[in-house]
């Protein structure tokens, strides 16, 4: 949600052999959040794979080392079936934590989201909305969450690592209503946050 006040947000373009991933860091105090966009079609990651062996091993290995710093990860999971081939998403969940992140939020469609983190595993629904337009939900997820943990003074490092059960809930609720806004609407339209109150 478009704010005057609070996290700031900077993208970055990552590209490794051709391949390219968006990155999204968003940084209050001393918490970081990171959002890694990966193309769900590798196509070209493999053909760069049969040119020059190794690189896609390169390319993921630096990829979870930077979801391995990262206090909050947000994948789709589509990604974490493609990309990671993880028919399992609590079995992914489980070991990207152990590898140090806080929070794994795993956006559904319209399942809606769930999230994984030290206290558990939560899950909020969509809202239900009719569908004009899917770009800018992930961005619009990831504000969200963003907004509603930095509202609750909760984007720091200590805080993250201590969510209960109730603030993560919070932060996907609003995660999921702020996306339903902007698939409700042409082009990669975020919501107001009169739009949310």
């Amino acid at each position: 949600p478009r704010s005057s006040s609070g996290p700031s947000l900077v993208r970055h373009q990552l590209t490794l052999n051709g391949e390219s991933a968006a990155i999204g860091f968003a940084m209050d105090v001393d918490a970081l959040r990171l959002t890694i966009e990966l193309p769900v079609d590798l196509g070209l990651l493999d053909a760069q794979e049969a040119m020059t062996p190794g690189t896609k091993a390169r390319y993921m290995a630096r990829v979870d080392r930077m979801m391995a710093r990262a206090d909050i990860v947000k994948l789709a999971d589509e990604e974490i079936a493609s990309v990671y081939g993880a028919a399992d998403q609590d079995s992914f969940a489980a070991a990207l934590l152990a590898k140090g992140t806080k929070v794994l939020c795993v956006t559904e469609g319209s399942k809606g989201a769930t999230a994984y983190f030290g206290g558990g595993k939560v899950n909020v629904p969509a809202v239900k909305v009719t569908v004009a337009d899917t770009v800018g939900a992930g961005d619009t997820f990831n504000a969200g969450v963003l907004v509603a943990l930095h509202r609750a003074g909760l984007l720091t490092k200590p805080a993250i690592a201590a969510l209960t059960q109730a603030q993560v809930i919070a932060a996907l609720t609003l995660g999921t209503r702020a996306a339903a806004v902007t698939v409700s609407r042409a082009g990669a339209n975020p919501p107001w946050a009169h739009e949310l109150a």
